[in-house]
């Protein structure tokens, strides 16, 4: 509109697009081999193995790492195509069920805006509208670790992300937490405003129940126990 909103067919036609995507790109997965050789730079051999103890599903977080990475090409190629930068990028998981359009309207090009909740001792990675001046921070990851941002990370973890939990049942690292570290090593963490989710995640965990984070019961609130919900 004449007032910079986004008129309710744009918002849709935005939508379709996280759905469609202009172009995409597909490519073989690394090796496990490769992807832990990747992340582990310069590190040395028992504090890797110390490191991929305390991660909850290490080759799922670098191979997330990785295909980001891949979109993020794909950014790049589009921009030098059109001449120009994008303002806001979308970034969401395949799986994600969309029950409302996110309030791009509201959004600019200097903010991040992730979904509340599932953080997980980080921030939530399931979806997020990153304006294009943090964008690398949320896509870029990837790139960082091959230049040793873990091992640089890692000792300026606060020491209470460590205390009281159930390691086995919860690992304390994982993508959440490496994301909210890779926003706080940047300084963009004041960028970051949360935003109720307009989305749910599609997925079937059988093996997933609430009494393994501790809780105490088998039962998760009326839900079915092989279900997953944002």
């Amino acid at each position: 509109g004449g007032d910079g909103s986004l008129r309710t067919g744009e918002i849709r036609a935005l939508l379709h697009a996280l759905v469609r995507p202009v172009r995409t790109s597909v490519g073989r997965f690394l090796s496990d081999a490769n992807l832990l050789a990747h992340a582990r730079g310069n590190m040395s051999a028992e504090d890797w193995a110390e490191v991929l103890g305390s991660v909850s599903r290490p080759l799922s977080w670098l191979q997330g790492a990785l295909l980001l990475d891949r979109c993020w090409r794909l950014v790049e190629e589009e921009e030098v195509r059109l001449g120009s930068r994008f303002e806001l990028i979308v970034s969401a998981r395949s799986d994600l069920l969309w029950l409302a359009a996110p309030p791009l309207d509201l959004m600019h090009a200097g903010g991040i805006w992730i979904p509340d909740g599932q953080d997980w001792g980080g921030l939530n990675d399931r979806w997020a509208v990153v304006g294009r001046q943090s964008a690398e921070v949320w896509f870029g990851r990837w790139r960082s670790y091959a230049k040793g941002w873990l091992d640089r990370e890692l000792p300026r973890i606060p020491i209470e992300v460590f205390l009281g939990r159930d390691w086995e049942a919860l690992p304390p690292l994982g993508a959440e937490l490496f994301l909210a570290r890779a926003f706080d090593s940047s300084g963009r963490c004041p960028r970051v405003a949360r935003v109720l989710s307009t989305a749910a995640l599609r997925c079937g965990c059988p093996n997933w129940r609430l009494a393994a984070l501790g809780t105490g019961s088998g039962k998760s609130s009326g839900l079915a126990a092989a279900s997953c919900a944002m």
